[in-house]
């Protein structure tokens, strides 16, 4: 399937849950993705927005665990991940997105566990994004990739580019996918 073709069926079908299906499967998500980072020290999460998987309550608990939780802040050319103690340090950047405020950076390199958003997979852990390719340049320096989706924003085989870096592991509501090696 053409990317353009897997990112406009994953986002109509996430649109199309009802609220009450969106929460189910978050609450679904998160016991899975907290059992997937529970040795992890230092966690990349991006920070939900709109129909996205929800991260928040995974971000609150994260920090309560005592995990070092960074969270994306947007440049034109790329994302910087900078430490944060709770989500009311953040605000809005761009396009809406909420984002940390304080010049700490921590590498992708220093990352344990990074978990990424998309916008339709397959079976084999390759993701559609938003189109800019953001995390498709910081995945090679990431130990551990994790995308979150509902199940519904699966889709077939997803032709990729050779730039496409495909995630270790997909968390849906339902079941959590493996990079084939």
């Amino acid at each position: 399937m053409k990317k353009a073709e897997a990112r406009k069926n994953g986002l109509k079908n996430r649109k199309d849950l009802t609220e009450a299906e969106r929460n189910e499967f978050n609450a679904s998500i998160a016991r899975k993705v907290m059992d997937a980072v529970s040795s992890a020290k230092v966690i990349g999460c991006y920070v939900s927005f709109g129909q996205e998987a929800d991260t928040h309550e995974l971000i609150r608990h994260m920090l309560k665990e005592g995990k070092q939780v960074a969270v994306p802040k947007t440049f034109p050319d790329r994302l910087e991940f900078h430490p944060i103690g709770s989500l009311e340090e953040l605000k809005p950047g761009v396009w809406g997105i909420p984002e940390p405020d304080n010049d700490r950076i921590i590498r992708p390199s220093e990352i344990d566990i990074m978990l990424v958003p998309l916008s339709s997979f397959d079976e084999c852990c390759q993701r559609t994004g938003y189109g800019k390719g953001y995390y498709d340049r910081i995945l090679p320096d990431c130990r551990l990739s994790i995308g979150l989706a509902y199940e519904c924003q699966k889709c077939d085989l997803i032709e990729t580019d050779p730039w496409d870096q495909t995630l270790d592991r997909i968390i849906t509501e339902s079941r959590v996918y493996l990079k084939q090696r």
